[in-house]
C-alpha cells in the first residue's frame, strides 16, 4: 500500500464538494406573489417533474382485479387481493371494508421500509383504526417489496442495485410508484363503498415519501398525510435513504417544500417525530413548510396546511395515527376541527392471514422489477432507428454525444479552471514516479501517480487507467506491469469518491457506492458522468506534459470503469483506442444485477443507447472490449458478445475499419501494449 497523496482534511472531499453544489441552490427563492404566478411556476415545476418520475404509459393498461380471499371482522372486513397497474405488473394489496352502508371516505395507505410491507403491524395498525372509524382503505405493496419482492419474505428490500436498475430505462421506482398509487386511485373509484370525491392517502418513511409525491402530482387526493419523511432535499445529501426515495435532479427542479406547494388548496398535515434523522428532522421540515405556507395562504387555504410534532422515534405510531384520524375527520367528512380522534380498540391479524400468497406461489403473468425492467429495455432500445448508412450514422452520433453530455450527465463544468499540483517525485531501478494532484474542478482534489519506464526516452504512449477500485489497485495489476514494460506512460488516479477520496460510509446492501451515487443524481450530475469528467480533465493535463505523446492516449478502463472509459473517449476526441475489461455488455437481462456498482446505473441512458451504442461513438478508432460481463458480472461466451455488440462492429464497418474494433474473452493484458500504439 502506497502512503497517501492527499491530506487528511481532504478525504471526504466528494461529499463537501456536492454540498457546495447544492446548499442554497434555491435560498434566493421567493414565494409567488400572485396566483398566476404560483400557477405558472407550478406548471414548470409539474414539467420537470413529469420527467424525472419517469415515463407514465400514455393509456392505461386493461384493468384487471382479483380478490383472494376474506377475512371478516366486527364492523369491517378485510380482502386480499391484486391488480394490475401496467400490463402483466400486479399489485398487491388488502381492502378493508366498513360494515356501514353507503359511499365511504377513502384512504389510500402506502408503507414504508417495514419488515413486512403492507401487511406489517405499522401500517397494518392505521388501516384497521380507519376501516373502524368508517374510511375504506386500500394497502399496497410498493414494486419491489413485500408480496412483489423477487422472493418474498420478512426484510425485502427493493433498494440499492435492485431499485438502481430502473434508473437507465427511463422508470425511477420513485415513478413506479407514484404510477402504481395512481392506479390504486383508479381501482378505489370503481368500488361502490368509495367516495371518489373524499380520497387521502398516508404512510410513513418511505411511505411519506410517496404521500407527498404522489399527493402533489394527483390532484385526485383530498387529504395527503406523509409522516416521518418530510424534511428538506437539501438534508438528503450526506445522509442515506433508499433508492425510492431518490427524485433524479431533484435538487435541480425545486425544494421540498415547493412539492408541499403542490398540494395547495386541499389539505396537507405533515407529521414529523422529534428524533428522526437529520433529512425528515422537525428543523428541516419547518423550512419546507416555511416554503409551501405562503402559497396555502395565496390560495386562500392557510388552515389547510398543519405541522404535527410527535415526541418520538421514526415510527407511525398511536398519536400519529390520532393526529391523522382527527384532520381526516376534518377535510373527508366535515366533522371536528382537526384535533386528535380517540384510537378505536385496535386487533391486529397475524402477517401471514393478510398475505395475497401465503406459498410465495405467484401468477406465472405476475412482473417483479428485474423483468419489468428488461421489457421497458428492449422497447426502448427498440424506438432508436438503426442506422443505414455512415452519414446518418455520423448524424446520429453528433447528437447522441450532445444528448450524453448535456441531458444524461447533466452538464461538464468546461468554463471552469483546472490546476495540477506536483507532489512527489522518484527514481526506481526500472521506473520513475511522479505523484500529482488533479484539481477538474474546484472542490474536487483526484490524487494521481504517473509511471515511466526508465530507459524510455522522448514522448511516450499514455495509458490512462479508470478503475473505481483505485490507483493502488491499478499498480499492482498485471495490465499495468505490462504496459509499462512495453514502454508506456501509465497514469493511476482515483476517480472522485473513490480510493482516498472514498466515503467510508457509502456501502448499502450490494451497492459498495451507493450514497455517492444518490447524492450525485440529486445533484443532476451522476457519478458516471463525473468520472468521464475527471478522466477528459486529465488529459487536458497530459496533453501539455513534453513527455506524453498526445497523439496515443488510451483509456483502459475495468468495470465501472471501463464505462467512464468509454464515455470520455466518446466525448474527447483526443482519445487514440479505448480498452474495457471487466465492463458490463448490455443493459438487457431479465434477472437481477449482481456484482456491479451503482455508479453504472445512469439515469435515462437508455434514452441515448445501450453499451453497444456508446461503444459504436468511438468509430473507427482503436476499441478493445476484454471479458465482457453480463448484468451478474459473468463472462459473456463468444455467441453471446458478438450478438450484443453488432451494432458496434456494424458501426466499424462503416469506415472499413473493422480491424480496429476487437472482442475477446481474453484477458485484457494479453490485447494490450503492440496493438495501441499509434
Amino acid at each position: 500500500m502506497r502512503k497517501p497523496i492527499l491530506p487528511e482534511s481532504a478525504r471526504d472531499s466528494f461529499l463537501k464538494y456536492v454540498q457546495t453544489q447544492t446548499r442554497g441552490v434555491h435560498a434566493n427563492d421567493r414565494p409567488p406573489r400572485t396566483v398566476e404566478e404560483w400557477i405558472s411556476r407550478k406548471t414548470k415545476i409539474r414539467g420537470r417533474l413529469a420527467h424525472a418520475y419517469g415515463e407514465f404509459p400514455q393509456e392505461a393498461c386493461e384493468f384487471a382485479t382479483q380478490v383472494l380471499g376474506t377475512i371478516e371482522r366486527d364492523g369491517y372486513r378485510i380482502e386480499r387481493l391484486i391488480f394490475q397497474s401496467r400490463a402483466g405488473v400486479w399489485v398487491t394489496a388488502n381492502a378493508y371494508v366498513p360494515a356501514r352502508e353507503g359511499k365511504r371516505p377513502t384512504v389510500l395507505s402506502v408503507h414504508g421500509h417495514w419488515p413486512w410491507a403492507r401487511v406489517d403491524p405499522v401500517p397494518h395498525a392505521r388501516a384497521v383504526g380507519l376501516a373502524k372509524l368508517g374510511y375504506f382503505v386500500l394497502a399496497v405493496d410498493a414494486f419491489g417489496a413485500g408480496e412483489r419482492a423477487i422472493e418474498p419474505a420478512r426484510g425485502t428490500y427493493h433498494g440499492a442495485l435492485l431499485g438502481a436498475s430502473t434508473w437507465p430505462v427511463g422508470t425511477p421506482l420513485l415513478g413506479l410508484q407514484i404510477y402504481d398509487n395512481m392506479r390504486a386511485v383508479d381501482y378505489m373509484n370503481s368500488r361502490p363503498e368509495v367516495d371518489a370525491a373524499k380520497l387521502a392517502i398516508t404512510g410513513a418513511s418511505g411511505g411519506g415519501n410517496q404521500s407527498m409525491n404522489a399527493g402533489a402530482w394527483d390532484e385526485r387526493f383530498k387529504a395527503v398525510i406523509p409522516v416521518c419523511s418530510v424534511g428538506t432535499y437539501d438534508a438528503y445529501i450526506g445522509a442515506a435513504c433508499c433508492v425510492c426515495e431518490v427524485l433524479p435532479g431533484g435538487l435541480a427542479i425545486a425544494e421540498e417544500g415547493e412539492i408541499l406547494a403542490l398540494v395547495a388548496p386541499r389539505a396537507l398535515m405533515v407529521i414529523n417525530a422529534t428524533r428522526d434523522g437529520h433529512q425528515f428532522s422537525v428543523g428541516e421540515a419547518e423550512k419546507s413548510i416555511a416554503r409551501a405556507q405562503p402559497v396555502f395562504e395565496l390560495l386562500g387555504a392557510g388552515d389547510r396546511l398543519k405541522h404535527v410534532v410527535v415526541d418520538s422515534a421514526h415510527d407511525y405510531n398511536k398519536p400519529m395515527r390520532e393526529a391523522m384520524y382527527g384532520w381526516l375527520a376534518r377535510w373527508l367528512s366535515n366533522e371536528g376541527d382537526g384535533s386528535p380522534i380517540s384510537e378505536p380498540e385496535i386487533v391486529l391479524e397475524d402477517v401471514q392471514a393478510l398475505r395475497c400468497f401465503p406459498d410465495n406461489v405467484r401468477p406465472k403473468s405476475f412482473s417483479l422489477i428485474p423483468d419489468f425492467v428488461f421489457q421497458q429495455a428492449k422497447r426502448r432500445l427498440a424506438q432508436h432507428p438503426r442506422p443505414d448508412h455512415l452519414e446518418r450514422w455520423e448524424a446520429d452520433a453528433l447528437l447522441m454525444k450532445t444528448r450524453l453530455e448535456q441531458r444524461v450527465f447533466g452538464g461538464f463544468p468546461r468554463t471552469t479552471e483546472w490546476k495540477v499540483e506536483t507532489v512527489d517525485k522518484s527514481e526506481g531501478q526500472d521506473s520513475r514516479e511522479e505523484s500529482f494532484i488533479l484539481h477538474p474542478e474546484p472542490g474536487i482534489p483526484v490524487p494521481a501517480v504517473l509511471v515511466r519506464g526508465k530507459d524510455r526516452a522522448g514522448p511516450l504512449p499514455t495509458a490512462i487507467m479508470v478503475d473505481p477500485a483505485g490507483k493502488d489497485s491499478v499498480l499492482e495489476s498485471r495490465v499495468a506491469h505490462e504496459l509499462i514494460d512495453d514502454g508506456w506512460n501509465v497514469i493511476a488516479f482515483d476517480l472522485r469518491a473513490t480510493g482516498e477520496t472514498a466515503n467510508g460510509r457509502d456501502v448499502v446492501r450490494d451497492a459498495v457506492d451507493h450514497n455517492s451515487v444518490e447524492w450525485s443524481v440529486w445533484m443532476g450530475r451522476p457519478l458516471l458522468g463525473q468520472w468521464s469528467w475527471d478522466v477528459i480533465r486529465m488529459i487536458d493535463y497530459l496533453v501539455t506534459r513534453s513527455d506524453v505523446n498526445a497523439r496515443n492516449l488510451v483509456l483502459v478502463g475495468r468495470g465501472a470503469g471501463g464505462m467512464a472509459a468509454i464515455c470520455a473517449g466518446a466525448l474527447d476526441d483526443r482519445v487514440s483506442a479505448v480498452a474495457a475489461t471487466e465492463t458490463l455488455a448490455t443493459f438487457l437481462t431479465p434477472k437481477p444485477y449482481q456484482g456491479h456498482r451503482m455508479a453504472t446505473f445512469v439515469p435515462f441512458l437508455l434514452d441515448i443507447g445501450d453499451v453497444p451504442q456508446l461503444a459504436a461513438l468511438l468509430a473507427p478508432r482503436r476499441l478493445i472490449f476484454g471479458s465482457p460481463v453480463d448484468g451478474q458480472a459473468q463472462p459473456l461466451d463468444p455467441d453471446a458478445y458478438n450478438l450484443v455488440f453488432s451494432f458496434t462492429a456494424q458501426s466499424y464497418q462503416w469506415y472499413n475499419a473493422v480491424n480496429q474494433f476487437t472482442v475477446s474473452d481474453k484477458a485484457i493484458d494479453t490485447l494490450l501494449g503492440a496493438s495501441l500504439r499509434g
